[in-house]
């Protein structure tokens, strides 16, 4: 008897552990998704195809493509999504339908929370400092973060989703916040083979040039240096 009420007590302290492990997650994530929807200018400037005449010619054809005249320039776009989710392998992906918000602020950060709707019940988020992941909204199996690899990876997906999602982020000169790393770190070899550039009405085709300015505009802002 008495072990079967260790055996029970053991379970107990382990759920109430998952738990605080839980709501502790959510505070933070909400904390930074507060933090982030607070950088959205409330009286944003206007776009005017005079601010990136100064550009190279990709960098500024890309802003005057994805921009019209007038557009608030507003840096922290909030997105809803739906989808499927992959939780097999490549051959047998077991797609399950899946829905997301994310809040994406580049180069200061961004959220993605992410549930399954059907099947197993995989929920989890995405940030710039960690990624989680769990079944039945308690059980991890997935905690990564804190590290070089984790935030290269990061600045990756800032670059690659503000590019689509909010290029008024990329604007050079736009008043962004001072970013401190601790430790300092040294973002090496982040770079894209490719980038944007409007060839064409109505059709985007991939050039290096592009990439190189807008890696190197991120990143100085990222870590506070000179490329």
């Amino acid at each position: 008897m008495k072990f079967m009420i260790g055996i029970a007590l053991t379970l107990l302290l382990g759920l109430m552990a998952l738990a605080v492990m839980r709501l502790a997650d959510w505070d933070a994530e909400r904390a930074e998704w507060d933090r982030l929807t607070s950088i959205q200018p409330t009286a944003p400037e206007l776009f005017e195809p005079g601010m990136v005449s100064d550009l190279p010619e990709l960098a500024a054809r890309y802003f005057t493509y994805m921009i019209r005249p007038g557009t608030p320039l507003l840096p922290v776009a909030e997105i809803d999504m739906t989808g499927q989710f992959s939780l097999g392998t490549k051959d047998d992906p077991r797609y399950q339908p899946m829905e997301a918000r994310q809040i994406l602020a580049a180069p200061e950060g961004f959220v993605w929370a992410m549930r399954t709707r059907g099947g197993m019940p995989v929920s989890g988020s995405d940030s710039g400092s960690w990624t989680r992941f769990r079944i039945v909204g308690l059980i991890p199996v997935g905690r990564l973060g804190g590290d070089r690899d984790h935030t290269r990876s990061a600045f990756g997906r800032y670059a690659a989703e503000a590019v689509i999602w909010a290029p008024a982020a990329l604007l050079p000169g736009f008043p962004y916040r001072p970013i401190r790393c601790s430790p300092p770190l040294s973002i090496v070899g982040v770079s894209y083979e490719k980038g944007l550039l409007l060839s064409q009405p109505n059709r985007l085709t991939l050039v290096a040039d592009f990439c190189s300015y807008l890696t190197d505009n991120l990143r100085r802002h990222l870590i506070g240096t000179q490329p």
